[in-house]
């Protein structure tokens, strides 16, 4: 049987880089990780951050280790850094069905972690354990991952044969080594696959830098266009990538790869409401927001992401008092083209209050935000998909979204829409999901009687191409 390398050197990078992931790493690993959970031919492939050297191991016997983790990765990248604890936390009482260092993990950790300090042995009894043996198992974890025995690796460039495939997961238009790679893999007749999140660069190169939008559009000429097949996450970027290469006499295949709707949904209990501040993985000042309602804006804080316009809508709302106007809180890392902004929040100490920053929230942190908020807004210039809504989904939010790109395929009619270029249309929108309760509720109910795709679906879907389309 022919064997599928998930090549994943955009993550390696990134992880090397930054403490958690983003967007696009998100979709390496979830995808990496449903592929290993449902196939037996599958590799993990990376160009080594080391020694440039490119490695592979078997998909199946990381997922074992739950090797999928951040503390785990990085030393499979052998990336220098101490391993995250929460991460590499071993499995405890009441939490043995949950993979650790996800977002459904470290939620049900906090609940024990409180029912513990009050002493509700009762929360134990119900789940099959008790409060010593809680307490007894939690002085001994959590460790780090230096008893980990990561898998042998081998080398593709002389392991793989012709009908093997290589899929390109991440943002690999910057990495030269991996396209020399990738040729190389190609001379021994190893089919190639590449899977494209969006066309920014190309589509709206006003808000990147003038060598990326360059660097992509050589990449796009040259590794894209020779690729067996391309995958594209939304049939709006696949129609723009369509006449793009047939205006560059290219005839590569170009098919539609949806991405995930829903991620691991958060399960409420008795003791939810309970937590915040004493909630070990959380920090007390980001527990401490969610007790004033809220509205949530996740993401990189780049010029793309239009955070001035919401930014500027949530002013002209502050100034209408019969309005009981909620925070509005954007969580993410600090981006590039977007001085406006932060100086607008910095010039008027968050819109007066109305507004707050939340730098590089851990997962721990962002389901807390996800969890308690009211609603979610991406009000972007341009979406190669739009992570975020499908994450609110998952906690049964809706979102005010940007009618334009790609993110309508992602919100359906699940959201209330605005027209990104106007600060006017931003804030009506908004005001239409804080006012209106029973239209919000509306919408939830739609979200919550929706059969949202999930990564194995992702999966599914791209092993069904992978066979029937190449």
């Amino acid at each position: 049987m022919s064997r599928i390398f998930l090549d994943v050197t955009d993550l390696a990078i990134y992880l090397r880089h930054n403490s958690g992931v983003s967007g696009i790493q998100r979709v390496l690993i979830n995808v990496a990780r449903m592929m290993a959970e449902t196939q037996s031919d599958v590799f993990i492939s990376f160009v080594d951050p080391t020694t440039k050297a490119y490695r592979a191991v078997s998909a199946k016997s990381l997922d074992d280790i739950n090797g999928f983790e951040e503390a785990i990765l990085k030393q499979l990248f052998f990336i220098k850094g101490r391993a995250s604890k929460a991460l590499a936390t071993k499995k405890l009482p009441t939490l043995e069905k949950y993979r650790p260092g996800s977002a459904k993990y470290y939620y049900r950790f906090a609940c024990a972690v409180w029912a513990s300090f009050r002493g509700k042995d009762d929360y134990f009894r119900r789940r099959g354990t008790s409060l010593s043996a809680w307490r007894t198992a939690l002085k001994t974890g959590p460790s780090d991952t230096k008893g980990v025995s990561i898998p042998a690796s081998v080398d593709p460039l002389n392991t793989a044969e012709p009908g093997d495939t290589l899929v390109i997961l991440g943002a690999s238009w910057n990495i030269s080594r991996l396209d020399a790679y990738a040729r190389q893999l190609r001379e021994k007749h190893v089919r190639l696959v590449v899977l494209l999140h969006d066309l920014v660069p190309l589509l709206t190169p006003e808000h990147v830098e003038d060598r990326v939008a360059k660097n992509f559009r050589l990449w796009l000429e040259d590794t894209v266009s020779q690729a067996d097949m391309i995958l594209a996450t939304t049939e709006f970027t696949a129609a723009k990538l369509r006449d793009y290469l047939a205006s560059h006499d290219s005839e590569a295949k170009v098919e539609v790869l949806p991405l995930a709707r829903c991620f691991e949904p958060s399960v409420t209990d008795e003791t939810a409401k309970d937590r915040v501040d004493l909630l070990s993985p959380i920090d007390r000042r980001i527990a401490g927001l969610i007790t004033r309602p809220y509205v949530l804006c996740v993401g990189t804080m780049e010029s793309r992401k239009n955070n001035l316009s919401l930014a500027q809508a949530w002013h002209r709302l502050s100034l209408r008092p019969e309005i009981d106007l909620p925070r509005l809180i954007f969580a993410g890392k600090r981006g590039w083209l977007n001085d406006d902004f932060f100086e607008l929040m910095d010039r008027t100490s968050g819109l007066g209050g109305w507004a707050k920053i939340v730098e590089g929230p851990s997962d721990a942190e962002l389901a807390l935000l996800y969890e308690h908020c009211l609603f979610t807004t991406m009000v972007s210039f341009h979406e190669g998909w739009g992570l975020p809504i499908g994450e609110g989904f998952t906690y049964g939010k809706t979102a005010v979204i940007a009618k334009n790109s790609a993110m309508p395929e992602v919100g359906g009619e699940l959201v209330e829409y605005c027209d990104a270029q106007s600060v006017s249309s931003i804030a009506a929108a908004c005001e239409r999901l804080i006012s209106d309760h029973d239209h919000r509720g509306a919408l939830e109910d739609k979200i919550a009687a929706a059969k949202l795709r999930s990564w194995s679906d992702v999966a599914e879907d791209l092993t069904a191409l992978l066979q029937n389309k190449l």
